[in-house]
């Protein structure tokens, strides 16, 4: 064999490398074909509140409400509630009402949320939703269910300044980088549709399988 059938050899093995890692697509065809169920699901999902906290309603009066209000400290080291004690607190009893500041003004909410028809009162830093898949395995039949594998990343909608400001640190929100559009890290899932694959359920972020087992 001469040098230039081996020339020829290694000519279309380079051509074949670059078109397969050119052509070569990490979003699988089985995803490409629920793009719509996914993007819709993860939206409602994990998007509507991506950027929410659920509090209140607020004035929030601590007497008698045995769960409390998780999150008041962190609004309060905010500067979005300020508390205030009862006249009949004590060291034994403590009695504590929390209220909104002015600075609450803009991003707390109890009216129905667009996407999941929630009214919950809450604090609401923008909204958030799939940008876009950077990745996707074939779909995984089991338990009953079909299952795809996804790294989605998610884009800031109309973020409050708030979500921005070092003092809203202690409420431990992600922010978002880069400028239009302003996105989020990845995020890996699996998302679980009916056996037919024509109906969204959830998503399970703790559920890996294939070579994202690891991941």
């Amino acid at each position: 064999m001469g040098w230039r059938t081996f020339a020829a050899i290694g000519v279309l093995a380079v051509g074949g490398w670059f078109l397969f890692h050119r052509t070569s697509d990490p979003v699988s065809s089985d995803a490409k074909e629920r793009m719509t169920l996914i993007t819709e699901g993860l939206d409602r999902e994990v998007g509507a509140n991506y950027l929410c906290i659920s509090a209140g309603p607020f004035p929030f009066d601590s007497a008698g409400r045995g769960i409390g209000c998780q999150r008041c400290n962190d609004l309060e080291a905010a500067g979005l509630l300020e508390r205030r004690e009862s006249a009949d607190s004590s060291e034994e009893r403590p009695h504590w009402i929390y209220e909104l500041t002015s600075k609450a003004g803009g991003v707390y909410t109890t009216e129905e949320d667009p996407v999941t028809g929630g009214t919950g009162p809450r604090f609401c830093f923008g909204r958030a939703r799939v940008h876009h898949l950077a990745a996707a395995q074939p779909a995984l039949h089991a338990f009953g269910n079909m299952m795809i594998g996804v790294e989605y990343v998610l884009e800031a909608v109309d973020p409050r300044p708030l979500l921005f400001d070092p003092a809203s640190a202690p409420l431990g929100l992600e922010v978002p980088t880069g400028v239009n559009p302003k996105l989020f890290k990845p995020v890996v899932t699996t998302i679980r549709f009916t056996a037919d694959g024509h109906k969204y359920l959830e998503s399970d972020p703790g559920f890996r399988y294939g070579n994202w087992v690891n991941r």
